[in-house]
């Protein structure tokens, strides 16, 4: 019996995000039901509304969806928005992304992570 994958997508609405769900759909349609994609966010786009910056939201998150993958997409990606508010992108792409990692480790330790970030 092939291994179901649940694959998180962190940041779902944004650019990538959206590429990377209307590829990650035609997989599950070739795959069948082995294939289960979950968001987490803000936007209308989320499985799970969730603010990465929330220790406590992240924890949940991960405690009940137990993802097998990660992908985490979520973060103030544009430099003058990250200018404009530094603390709000540190809040995000630092720490969201501690959060994420530390709900990993205690209730996923056997997903896989993969993290995309820029610079801010």
């Amino acid at each position: 019996m092939p291994r179901e994958h649940r694959i998180l997508v962190t940041g779902a609405s944004g650019f990538v995000g959206s590429w990377l769900l209307h590829e990650l759909n035609k997989r599950r349609l070739e795959l069948g039901t082995e294939l289960t994609v979950l968001t987490a966010g803000q936007s209308d786009v989320s499985d799970w509304k969730t603010e990465i910056a929330d220790r406590e939201q992240v924890a949940t998150l991960i405690r009940d969806c137990r993802p097998t993958a990660i992908i985490h997409l979520a973060a103030i990606a544009a430099p003058g928005d990250a200018r404009k508010m530094p603390q709000r992108a540190w809040d995000v792409n630092f720490q969201g992304t501690m959060n994420l990692a530390y709900a990993v480790m205690e209730y996923a330790p056997e997903a896989r992570f993969v993290f995309v970030g820029s610079s801010e």
